[in-house]
């Protein structure tokens, strides 16, 4: 059973469990409840840099976000998963659906929920630029 951690601070330096193996300083994305594992793909969102090697699963790995800055409490409307990218959403809610009108996710969901209202973590995502 994973232990329930904190919000970060300002460090932006947050401890995950590894789902798997990972190496020092490799991409990582968000794979269940605060754990983590390698972005392997171009279709996968990474929420940080490994700052230290796990050596197998359910060990703990610090991982810098990418932001620098922490991560951050929200409110959700509806149920969102953990790795599910978060949109804005009526009256500064987060919403796990690509439905809402502006279409551009906000952060990325660290600790899940089930239904509206909600707490969970997330971490921001910066939008690419042309």
């Amino acid at each position: 059973m994973a232990v329930e951690k904190s919000w970060t601070d300002s460090t932006g330096k947050v401890s995950f469990i590894a789902s798997a193996a990972i190496g020092q300083y490799k991409a990582v994305k968000v794979t269940g409840n605060r754990t983590v594992a390698h972005a392997t793909a171009g279709s996968d969102t990474p929420v940080g840099i490994a700052l230290t090697a796990a050596t197998a699963t359910g060990l703990d790995v610090d991982v810098l976000l990418l932001n620098h800055g922490g991560t951050l409490p929200g409110v959700t409307f509806g149920s969102v998963t953990a790795g599910a990218k978060v949109y804005p959403f009526t009256a500064g809610v987060l919403k796990a659906s690509t439905t809402v009108a502006s279409g551009v996710p906000v952060g990325i969901c660290v600790t899940g929920a089930t239904v509206s209202t909600s707490r969970i973590e997330w971490t921001p995502i910066h939008a690419k630029t042309t």
